[in-house]
C-alpha cells in the first residue's frame, strides 16, 4: 500500500495536534520516517504561519505548508504562491462587521501576520491578533476574514447577502468560526497546484482531516482519512476513520500503512 503514496497532506487542529495544541516526538519520528519512504509531507492547515507550533515547524521547514486554508503555500524560504481576496470585496466585509456587529471578534490574516481593529486584550491574546486601527487594517492585502461566533448566533444568513461572487465562506468548528477567503481557493486546490509541480497524481495522495474545510480533500485524494473525532460528513466520506487526535489517530494509520498490515477502520 505505501509504495501507491507519494504525498501525505496533514491537517494540524483536530488532526496531528491534541486538543491541548501539541504532538508527540514518536509522532514527528514517523513522519520522518515517511520521508525516508520517499513521501513529500504536506502541512495543510488554516493556520497563519504566525501561530504554527514551532517545535514542528523547525523540524520540517523544508517541506511544503500550507496556510490559511490553501491562500498561501510556502516551502523552506520560497514562497510557491500566496492569494489574496478582492481588494474591495475584502474591505467592504471588514468594515460590514466592524461597524455593525461590535459585539463580534474578527481578524484578518495578512502575509502570514494576524491582525485585528477590536481592542479587547483578552481576545487579542486569545487569537493572537494585534490591533490596529480600521484604516490600517483594510490599508493590508488580506488572505482570510475570521469571525468568530462563540456563541454560535451570528447573522450569517444577513451577511451573505453582502459578499460578492469572488468570495468564499467556510464554516468550522461546529459554528464557532466563520471564514472567508478567495473563491476557487481551498485546501484541495492547493495541493492540485503541488501536485501539478511535481507530477503526482491526486489518486497518490493520503490525506487527514476532521473538518469540513478538510471535505473535499478528503473526497478527492486516493486515501482520505478521518479522525475519530471529525464532524460526521467528514468520516461519512472518508476511506478511512482512525483513532482521534489524543490517541494518536495519523500514528496509529501510518504505522499499519508502513508495515503493509489491513488498514483499520474504527
Amino acid at each position: 500500500m505505501k509504495r501507491n503514496i507519494k504525498l501525505l497532506s496533514i491537517d494540524l487542529d483536530g488532526t496531528l495536534l491534541t486538543s491541548a495544541g501539541t504532538v508527540d516526538e514518536e509522532s514527528l519520528k514517523l513522519l520522518w520516517k515517511c520521508k525516508e519512504y520517499g513521501m513529500t509531507i504536506v502541512f495543510n492547515t488554516a493556520r497563519p504561519i504566525k501561530i504554527i507550533p514551532k517545535e514542528i515547524y523547525r523540524i520540517f521547514s523544508d517541506d511544503y505548508w500550507i496556510f490559511s486554508n490553501g491562500t498561501t503555500c510556502m516551502k523552506g524560504c520560497e514562497m510557491i504562491f500566496h492569494i489574496n481576496m478582492h481588494k474591495p470585496s475584502a474591505d467592504k466585509l471588514i468594515r460590514i462587521v466592524h461597524h455593525e456587529y461590535p459585539s463580534f471578534f474578527f481578524s484578518m490574516e495578512s502575509q502570514g501576520d494576524i491582525y485585528t481593529s477590536r481592542s479587547r486584550s483578552h481576545m487579542c491574546q486569545k487569537y493572537f491578533a494585534n490591533s490596529i486601527h480600521l484604516e490600517e487594517l483594510v490599508a493590508k492585502p488580506t488572505n482570510k476574514i475570521l469571525i468568530i461566533s462563540e456563541e454560535r448566533n451570528f447573522p450569517i444568513q444577513k451577511i451573505r447577502s453582502s459578499v460578492g461572487p469572488d468570495t468564499r465562506e467556510l464554516i468550522t468548528d461546529s459554528g464557532k468560526y466563520i471564514q472567508f477567503m478567495p473563491r476557487g481557493v481551498s485546501k484541495l486546490s492547493a495541493i492540485e497546484h503541488i501536485l501539478e509541480l511535481l507530477n503526482i497524481h491526486i489518486g497518490e495522495v493520503l490525506a487527514f482531516g476532521d473538518d469540513s474545510n478538510d471535505l473535499e480533500l478528503i473526497k478527492a485524494s486516493g486515501i482520505g482519512v478521518a479522525m475519530g473525532n471529525a464532524n460526521m460528513q467528514v468520516k461519512r466520506y472518508a476511506d478511512y476513520v482512525t483513532t482521534s487526535n489524543d490517541d494518536k489517530g495519523v500514528m496509529l494509520f501510518l504505522e499499519h500503512l508502513l508495515s503493509e498490515k489491513e488498514l483499520l477502520i474504527y
